[in-house]
């Protein structure tokens, strides 16, 4: 007997509530379950109560340039299990790059890149018949084939 479940567990941390919606529903579709939180203080308490499979966290969660998503890469990659950390922004400098894979960061992308998301997440997690980024997977058990 097969369920549907999700097979992975999304750690979503953006500000951005247009960009986060559509993330969310873009992952969902792809049969990944999704958090969504907003700020540094709510993504470190997630950390904390429950293991996520990936951590995709902004770089500036406040809107004034600060770096806090570099603390979340960081929690992320001290959690155990170990989650796969991606950290997506639209500026991505030289420096920051290196200072997140320092931190731990897996792989950082341009912000907003949702089928490139979910090709380094398939990459990353595996099970690509759930993470097709083309949005069509092929059939499966479940499905009756």
């Amino acid at each position: 007997m097969s369920t549907n479940r999700p097979l992975y567990h999304v750690l979503l941390v953006e500000d951005d509530d247009a960009l986060a919606t559509c993330a969310v529903r873009y992952l969902v579709q792809r049969g990944l379950l999704v958090d969504n939180v907003r700020d540094l203080e709510q993504a470190l308490n997630r950390l904390r109560s429950m293991p996520y499979d990936a951590v995709v966290t902004d770089l500036d969660l406040t809107g004034t340039g600060r770096p806090d998503g570099l603390a979340v890469v960081a929690a992320a990659a001290r959690a155990r299990p170990r989650p796969t950390v991606i950290l997506w922004s639209l500026s991505i400098t030289v420096s920051v790059l290196d200072q997140a894979r320092r931190l731990g960061a897996d792989a950082a992308l341009g912000k907003g890149a949702l089928a490139e998301l979910a090709h380094t997440l398939a990459t990353h997690l595996g099970t690509p018949r759930t993470l097709d980024a083309s949005g069509s997977a092929p059939p499966g058990p479940e499905d009756g084939s």
